[in-house]
């Protein structure tokens, strides 16, 4: 039986898209960590969240563009395309639970 559930899970990783978080926003401000640990505290441990530093001119491994902001933003990311921004740490989790909802 517990050979038969992880092949089930794996299935299930094979065939739905993890979702990928991007905070931008520079790694020493205080409000970028503030949301890279909001993603952290709310998401399962298989997806991928990351900082990038706006700084940093290393290529993006994806198409996608982030915006300009001037302050830091969280960003729920498909390989093609974002979601709005969210600024305040104190609504990750709801933007999060949404997006999973919506991907079931």
């Amino acid at each position: 039986e517990p050979l038969s559930a992880g092949i089930l899970l794996a299935s299930e990783d094979a065939t739905q898209m993890p979702m990928h978080v991007t905070v931008v926003g520079p790694a020493s401000n205080p409000q970028t960590m503030a949301l890279h640990d909001a993603a952290l505290h709310t998401i399962a441990s298989h997806e991928l969240i990351e900082v990038r530093d706006p700084a940093d001119r290393s290529p993006i491994p994806t198409k996608v563009t982030y915006p300009q902001l001037g302050r830091p933003a969280l960003f729920l990311c498909t390989a093609t395309a974002c979601s709005s921004p969210v600024f305040d740490a104190g609504q990750v989790r709801g933007k999060i639970e949404r997006a999973q909802l919506r991907a079931q």
